[in-house]
């Protein structure tokens, strides 16, 4: 009885050592590893050459493609399509390469103030025009 519980003790202390070493270990998709003695992302060899680095969370990046779409239909044909082209890429990078994304979206974004100006310009010197139009002839 007394071997009996001595093997059942230490089969806990074991299980329970176990368990401490487990909880302890972090996921590989939530790590990555840096090796100190090559400059290259590697597996882990020992302790002293690995890094945790933490993922953070990508910056919210705006999505353009609605502006472009008003900016196409109301203000500037072709200021408009241009300014689509970088709203999808900036869409489409948005997980792959945020920084390159937020790029795209910058640009997207000036195109479309860029047309949205020259719009209201446009409509403005027409309205004018033709209100000096209309009082002519009358």
């Amino acid at each position: 009885m007394e071997e009996a519980t001595a093997s059942t003790s230490e089969d806990l202390i074991a299980k329970r050592t176990t368990e401490r070493r487990e909880s302890r270990q972090p996921s590989y998709s939530q790590i990555f590893c840096w090796n100190t003695t090559s400059p290259s992302f590697s597996a882990p060899r020992s302790p002293s050459n690995l890094y945790l680095i933490q993922q953070e969370e990508p910056a919210h990046i705006p999505d353009y493609t609605p502006l472009s779409l008003f900016t196409t239909i109301f203000c500037c044909l072709i200021l408009g399509i241009a300014a689509m082209i970088p709203a999808s890429e900036a869409n489409n990078l948005k997980s792959i390469d945020p920084r390159k994304a937020k790029e795209q979206a910058d640009m997207s974004r000036n195109l479309n103030i860029f047309g949205i100006g020259c719009g209201i310009i446009a409509y403005t010197v027409l309205i004018v025009q033709f209100g000096i139009m209309k009082k002519t002839v009358i």
